[in-house]
């Protein structure tokens, strides 16, 4: 039996400027969740690895994986409960082989799993959904209170439903990593959005093993499971966005269930800070109006309040007063606008617009430049180039599928660092 580890000592920090001119009906503010989480080891995290078998993994790309597989088994703490699946058109638990059990890590148990592992040969299709289904029935039977996870490596893409992404919301975290060219953004980030989890790209296999051993221990920090942001707003206020935008960007999805107050799952933390963005749209007043917009909480999956702060709204005929911006909101917003940018730019050039494309990017590569966001500009130059004489950008002729994914998983992180922009 389990034992539930003790609260974690919260903050959550309100940032917004409340004053809005006549009329305004949008209210926008940044909401800073602080966790000190209990030790890691008190919750004894639930790992599921999951590794694509497919035909296209042949050669090079299944030696890595395993050898990822293998390091992040090596990377276990004795205690934690574990499990491998090879996924192609099926899932198949390779360890422990009892079905639908987790082992628990021993140096008997890794030896065990590391056979198993280097013994996978590639074959077969792609079927998410069997995947995530098996990870399901292994996590499931984990106590809710304790660290559930599950990280999944693939080349390619297959069949992925919205059934099974709601069917697993809230049972477990999972983060997917994609390696080689011909693996889609775009069902991985579905997975990772529904599944409170980071997408990846490790472009070269040799980083692989390290970085699974990494992902390993990285998991084995977490000591709270399943945070849940309740946002309370009054009946005449509507919640149009709840997002993270710290350290990634993610939209959430209220937990189905309506009512007045709405319930946002974050997955498990260890020791951390995160920042969400809220955007609501209220009744218009006149100046000297003021209302209480929300009630924004922190709650143990258990329901226990650790946190709370308040979202308002002010009214004011001063123009310096309503049209100034919390700086912490104008941050976001600008990371917000150019990893928007970056994601509708590569959408134009996969059907071939290249003009709106170029115009996007390179808009990006502006912002980026300015916000002193070294790691997008790097990623952006590997797409766009930018003449030094008239600063004219052009898509670069020699690109690769590997500098555009690398782009675009790129748009998933913000920075907190709020860099002052050229010329300020």
């Amino acid at each position: 039996m389990s034992t539930a580890p003790p609260p974690p000592l919260s903050r959550l920090e309100v940032h917004q400027n409340p004053c809005l001119p006549e009329g305004a009906q949008d209210v926008h503010a940044i909401a800073t969740v602080t966790v000190d989480a209990p030790a890691a080891a008190a919750s004894s995290p639930a790992q599921v690895i999951v590794i694509d078998r497919s035909y296209s993994m042949n050669g090079d790309k299944i030696a890595r994986a395993r050898e990822a597989a293998v390091a992040a088994v090596d990377a276990l703490r004795d205690g934690s409960r574990f499990a491998v699946v090879a996924g192609n058109g099926r899932a198949e638990q390779i360890y422990p082989r009892q079905p639908a059990a987790l082992a628990e890590a021993t140096p008997s148990s890794r030896e065990a799993a590391r056979g198993a592992i280097l013994a996978l040969r590639a074959d077969g299709g792609t079927n998410l959904v069997t995947w995530l289904e098996l990870a399901s029935a292994l996590l499931g039977a984990v106590a809710p209170d304790e660290v559930r996870h599950t990280t999944i490596l693939t080349d390619g893409q297959g069949t992925l439903t919205d059934a099974v992404l709601r069917r697993c919301a809230g049972l477990f975290t999972c983060d997917c990593v994609g390696i080689g060219e011909d693996w889609s953004p775009d069902q991985l980030r579905r997975i990772t959005t529904a599944l409170s989890g980071t997408r990846h790209f490790v472009e070269d296999l040799d980083d692989l093993p390290g970085f699974f051993r990494r992902q390993a221990e990285q998991t084995q920090e977490r000591g709270m499971a399943d945070l849940t942001l309740l946002v309370k707003a009054p009946g005449q206020v509507r919640v149009r966005k709840v997002a993270q935008v710290y350290p990634t960007e993610r939209e959430l999805t209220a937990r189905e269930g309506g009512g007045p107050v709405h319930e946002y799952p974050l997955g498990s933390w260890g020791s951390e800070t995160r920042d969400y963005q809220l955007w609501f749209r209220v009744p218009p007043r006149q100046p000297g109006a003021e209302i209480r917009v929300a009630q924004v909480m922190l709650a143990s999956g258990e329901g226990q309040e650790l946190a709370r702060g308040r979202v308002l709204a002010q009214w004011t005929a001063d123009l310096a007063l309503a049209t100034a911006v919390d700086p912490k909101v104008e941050h976001y917003t600008g990371q917000l606008e150019q990893n928007g940018l970056i994601r509708e730019g590569l959408a134009a050039l996969e059907t071939g617009q290249t003009r709106e494309a170029t115009a996007k990017l390179g808009r990006a590569r502006e912002l980026a430049v300015e916000c002193g966001r070294d790691d997008l500009v790097t990623a952006l130059e590997r797409v766009v180039d930018q003449d030094p004489v008239t600063g004219t950008v052009r898509l670069r002729s020699r690109m690769s599928r590997a500098d555009t994914l690398n782009l675009d998983v790129g748009t998933d992180r913000t920075t907190r660092e709020m860099t002052p922009r050229r010329g300020e």
